[in-house]
């Protein structure tokens, strides 16, 4: 049982802290509105439990808006027109977009690479499970490469896409064949891409290495790949070569977007 001077404290503290309560409450809630803009989603959540007005001011619908049209950090451009009667309810789903994906390149359309160093090293390779490989002809270093891929739906939106590079395991020191770099491509027919990533640099590492578009929302029937500089020569023709052995491409057609009204 606590003495009364320990009870006295207490009552004490108990009286500071809904002073402060009090105190935070009489922020005029634009004021807040305006600061709880410039922090993450993640920190907004953490500070709803604080105060009434803390969770009154974080139900502004201008608030969201801000949120869902912020520039992620590191884009040179975003989609920053997004309209929506609850901003709220549209961030949530941009939010959960890269939750709900599926794999979205469609094995049967034709597929596209630029050069193939034979024929048994189709870039076909890279979408299946065993272990095989796609590689390029040999070059000088900075040679790009091109890979297309034809999407399951007219309209595929597309979240991420990873890449695998290939290790020569039967070669001397066990060469790894990364590009250098990737930029990504949206388009609806084979020649003409309407929107295009930065370039993503690429690790010369034998591991799975995800790029993320998501929350960005992007789709098309094609998906390109540039792959941007090489790191590996072959020790055979002292020539440059990019191989692959793994590329996934994950995002929803967009029919299953019904499932999300704000964001459809």
């Amino acid at each position: 049982r606590p003495s009364r001077h320990q009870s006295q404290t207490m009552e004490t503290e108990d009286q500071a802290r809904l002073g402060d309560v009090t105190a935070w409450d009489s922020i005029p809630r634009a004021v807040l509105v305006k600061c709880f803009s410039f922090l993450t989603h993640k920190e907004l959540t953490q500070l709803l439990t604080v105060s009434r007005n803390f969770s009154l001011a974080a139900e502004n619908d201008g608030l969201w808006k801000a949120l869902t049209r912020r520039k992620p950090e590191g884009e040179s451009s975003y989609f920053s027109d997004l309209r929506s009667p609850n901003y709220k309810k549209l961030y949530q789903e941009l939010a959960c977009l890269r939750l709900h994906t599926y794999r979205v390149v469609d094995q049967q359309s034709d597929l596209y690479a630029s050069s193939t160093d034979h024929k048994s090293q189709s870039i076909a390779n890279v979408l299946r499970a065993n272990p095989s490989f796609w590689s390029s002809k040999g070059a000088d270093a900075e040679k790009p490469e091109t890979l297309i891929f034809g999407l399951v739906s007219p309209v595929t939106i597309v979240t991420s896409v990873s890449l695998k590079p290939y290790r020569a395991a039967y070669q001397w020191g066990q060469p790894i064949y990364a590009p250098r770099a990737m930029r990504i491509s949206l388009g609806y027919t084979r020649d003409e891409f309407v929107w295009s990533s930065d370039v993503f640099p690429v690790l010369n590492e034998d591991r799975e290495q995800t790029f993320h578009i998501a929350p960005r929302i992007v789709g098309g029937k094609f998906l390109r790949l540039e792959l941007l500089g090489r790191y590996q020569t072959q020790r055979e023709d002292d020539l440059y070569y990019i191989c692959l052995e793994k590329i996934g491409v994950k995002g929803c057609p967009l029919g299953v977007l019904k499932e999300q009204p704000y964001l459809s």
